[in-house]
């Protein structure tokens, strides 16, 4: 695609084998520091077009591990290197920081971002967030006027690969919160069942934890979401659209965020919590006593305990990436995953090396 920039903290530049170690210029600890609320995105975005006449479409995907941009320039721009520095400096102006950022243009952009979409570059190969964090960024952008015709184009694009790479190559959908929530579940041991949930957030790590937590037995309706999203997000349009969801419970709180007495009573009274945000800890505070399990798939812990010690039933980011870890260990020894991989990679190089707009089903 011409002029179109990928520009990003933690573009992967580990290429030639999905299974390999993947490359980051941050980690999650730095990475929340330079979030962007989805009601500042806008404004953002807004910004960094009126500084660059350059801009013709814009999109930024930011969640736990990514802060990215997808970027359309004007035809008539020659320097893609110029205008690259000059929205990077727009970018640490706003931001009011400066850090590193990788920067991939036009085929090397597309194959970059196609493969991103397809779970190529994800440290669980294949897993199904991804494809909800790119999805939901590039409609909250197509939504506000940013992205237009050329953004659109790729998203189709993309989810037309996805489901080849779904059907051909990956076979059975997986999802890292699914992993992370079935061994967390082997590991409790547990006097009762858990009845109840209190999930906070409303991105994919949310929606992924609702699934999962249907899959594990636990009714729609005795899941209880707290989430605070600008108008402009689909992330709640896209909870309500599932319909192993259906009769799930919401709970909007944005002026004050989390940090309230009406979210912390909630929190006490539900059996299970779940942390799907990006925000500074602690969120919510638990008393000495605390009954409830927790999963915190938070980069920073999204909770404090009021004795300074987390209980034993306290799953944080580090416990549910072992779960996972244990998984992709399997997908290394995978001799059948790895050759069908293989034809993937293959497959999707050869469409953007003869600049292939649609998929078939098999290689020319």
């Amino acid at each position: 695609m011409k002029n179109l920039i990928y520009l990003g903290t933690s573009i992967i530049n580990q290429r030639s084998n999905p299974l390999a170690s993947k490359l980051r210029y941050c980690t999650a600890r730095e990475l929340s520091k330079i979030k962007v609320s989805h009601d500042d995105y806008e404004a953002f975005l807004n910004y960094l077009k009126q500084e660059n006449k350059e801009i013709k479409e814009i999109a930024l995907i930011s969640t736990c591990n990514r802060f990215e941009f997808v970027i359309f320039l004007h035809e008539h721009i020659d320097g893609l290197d110029a205008a690259a520095d000059k929205i990077k400096s727009s970018i640490f102006r706003f931001l009011e920081k400066e850090f590193e950022m990788s920067l991939l243009f036009e085929n090397e952009a597309r194959l970059q971002i196609l493969r991103t979409y397809c779970g190529l570059n994800s440290g669980l190969v294949g897993e199904s967030e991804i494809c909800l964090q790119v999805s939901g960024a590039f409609k909250q952008a197509i939504n506000l006027g940013l992205l237009e015709e050329h953004g659109l184009e790729l998203l189709k694009e993309a989810q037309i690969l996805r489901n080849f790479f779904n059907e051909e190559i990956y076979l059975k959908p997986i999802s890292y919160c699914e992993i992370a929530i079935e061994k967390a579940f082997r590991s409790l041991s547990l006097i009762s069942p858990l009845k109840s949930v209190c999930i906070l957030g409303s991105g994919s790590t949310a929606i992924q934890s609702g699934l999962a937590l249907v899959k594990n037995k636990i009714p729609a309706s005795n899941i209880t979401l707290i989430h605070r999203v600008s108008s402009s997000s689909q992330q709640i349009e896209y909870f309500k659209s599932k319909r192993e969801l259906d009769g799930m419970n919401f709970v909007r709180s944005k002026k004050h965020g989390y940090k309230t007495p009406k979210i912390a009573n909630l929190c006490s009274v539900n059996d299970l919590i779940v942390f799907g945000i990006d925000a500074k800890n602690p969120v919510v505070e638990f008393p000495e006593r605390c009954n409830q399990v927790i999963f915190d798939f938070n980069s920073n812990p999204s909770c404090s305990f009021s004795s300074n010690r987390k209980h034993e039933n306290y799953f944080p980011l580090n416990d549910l990436d072992a779960f996972v870890r244990e998984y992709s260990y399997r997908q290394n020894n995978d001799f059948e995953l790895s050759s069908r991989l293989n034809f993937g990679e293959r497959y999707i190089q050869h469409h953007i090396k003869n600049n292939v707009k649609t998929f078939s089903s098999s290689l020319v």
